[in-house]
This record gives C-alpha cells, structure tokens and sequence, in this order.
C-alpha cells in the first residue's frame, strides 16, 4: 500500500537547480533507451512525485513511518533504478538527487504523516550531502519527523572516500542513516562490515 501525499504547490520561493546539458553524446543509446521514452527529462527531474511506503513493526504490525520514493508517473516505463543509472551515467546525479530529496520533504510536510513518524529519505551514496542548514524544508522536516537518510544500493562502494565523506557530514547534521535493501546488491553486505 502506498499513501500518495497532497500535491504540493509550485516552488516559487525555491527555485529549481538549472540543469545544464552536459550529458555525454550517445548516454541514452548506450543504456538502451531511445530519446523518444523521456529517460533524459525524468533524469532532469520533469514528472518526478514522491510517494510514501509505510513502514511497519514486524511484531505488532504496526506502521511507524514512511519511505518516501521517487516515481514518475508520467513516464509509465520508467523505475527509479532507470532514471538513476541514466542520471549517473549522464553526471547529473548530484541534481537528481537533491531535487529528489527536496520533493520528497516538501510532500511530507504539506501531507497527513503523523507527527514524530519515521521517514525514510532514499540518497544515492555518493553525492554531495544538502546540509539542514541550508536547506530550511529538510530542517522543518527534521523537526516535525524522525528523519533518517537511506543510503541507496546503487554505486554503494564504488567510490569509499564520498561514501565516507557523506556518513560523516549526514551524521554531523544530527540525521540517522540507514543503508537501502540491504542484501539486494552484492555491495550492500560488504557495506556493514
């Protein structure tokens, strides 16, 4: 069951990041995709909605928080896996990422989500961490919700030093980590040791 949030209203007072064309020529061939099925715009962030997966105690199945996901709607084909590799294939993931974030913590704050709950924010490992000082929407959100930054499989150990770098400045920001499906990636059990 996914609980879909309120759609939030235009970002007026937060501009979203330019996303300049830097992609290498042929990214969308090489991954397999044709320019036609939207893989490039959904990787600029076009139709991105997150939506929030309850979380729920094993022993009393209680739901104590949700794990906000990327989805894109309007591109029917598309999984974030997609978007993702075409995004770190492409080097706009560091964008991806933020405005990922960015949506999924302005949906939970303009949502229904229990005050206190868990919320889960998926990150990929080896981006550039957005400080809450900087960022007032994922601040407020660290207020209202136990907000804990998920460490996705994808590209866990492919580069320790940003993995290191974004542990030490998530957990300098006063934010839990937890790290994504783990056992879904070779690297992923490798990653706890």
């Amino acid at each position: 069951m996914t609980v879909q949030p309120r759609l939030v209203p235009p970002l007026d007072e937060a501009p979203r990041p330019s996303v300049p064309d830097a992609r290498p020529r042929g990214v969308v061939t090489q991954l397999g995709f044709r320019s036609d099925q939207g893989i490039d715009a959904a990787s600029a962030g076009v139709g991105l909605m997150p939506v929030f997966q309850p979380v729920v105690s094993l022993p009393d199945e209680r739901v104590v928080g949700f794990e906000a996901l990327a989805r894109w709607p309007m591109f029917a084909t598309m999984t974030a896996t997609n978007v993702f590799s075409f995004a770190n294939a492409s080097r706009q993931a560091d964008i991806l990422d933020q405005q990922c974030i960015d949506a999924a913590v302005r949906a939970a704050l303009h949502s229904a989500l229990p005050r206190g709950s868990l919320l889960l924010i998926n990150t990929e490992p080896t981006v550039a961490h957005i400080p809450r000082a900087t960022h007032s929407p994922l601040n407020e959100a660290c207020e209202r919700f136990q907000v804990a930054f998920e460490l996705t499989e994808r590209r866990l150990l492919t580069h320790p030093k940003a993995l290191l770098e974004k542990v030490a400045a998530i957990r300098s920001d006063g934010i839990a980590i937890a790290v994504d499906d783990v056992g879904a990636h070779p690297d992923s059990p490798q990653s706890s040791t």
